[in-house]
């Protein structure tokens, strides 16, 4: 348990600068303010939940490493749309659903963790899906179908890495078949 709450805690640490770096994009780009001040508060929410899962990590025993990362510059509009598609529309997205489902199932002592994390979960991935539709409007035809095929991939590839899901109940993480119903009701229903 010590392992998984600190690789997640990685995670969310991994989290802070590249919302940074998005709201800084966005307000490079003229990106309506709201989405920069958005992907601004979503790093402060990454903070906090690194904090929460570090302390929790700690507790059972995780060793939680410290992230290093080189300083992140403003890119042209493609390479932003691929990895919001990627990273936000598809992973952010999975990752809150999985969240609000360890809500519901981890342990008590976890819970309300787990619950105040996949509120803020949501509100990323739906932050992705507003970056992703102010950016449609900023592309061309063939940049749009090479953010939709991006973000198809990392569906497929995430669907197939669910296929080794392991389930860990005081954690509340799903088994395998949960963790495929999860992505396929959620991706069918996105799409």
């Amino acid at each position: 348990e010590g392992a998984v709450l600190a690789q997640m805690a990685e995670l969310e640490a991994a989290s802070v600068p590249a919302f940074q770096r998005l709201a800084r994009e966005l307000e490079a780009h003229g990106a309506p303010t709201e989405l920069a001040q958005r992907a601004t508060q979503a790093a402060r929410d990454e903070v906090r939940h690194t904090r929460i899962l570090r302390r929790r990590a700690r507790a059972l025993g995780g060793n939680v490493g410290k992230p290093t990362h080189a300083k992140l510059v403003v890119r042209d509009l493609l390479p932003i749309a691929i990895e919001n598609a990627i990273e936000g529309c598809v992973r952010e997205a999975y990752g809150a659903l999985v969240a609000s489902f360890q809500a519901e199932r981890a342990a008590t002592s976890l819970r309300a963790d787990f619950c105040a994390i996949a509120k803020d979960e949501r509100e990323h991935a739906a932050l992705a899906e507003d970056v992703d539709q102010w950016l449609a409007t900023q592309l061309d035809e063939a940049a749009r179908a090479q953010v939709a095929a991006a973000r198809s991939r990392a569906q497929q590839e995430l669907r197939a890495s669910l296929e080794q899901a392991t389930e860990c109940p005081s954690l509340g993480l799903p088994e395998r078949e949960t963790a495929l119903a999860l992505f396929d009701c959620y991706f069918a229903e996105a799409a």
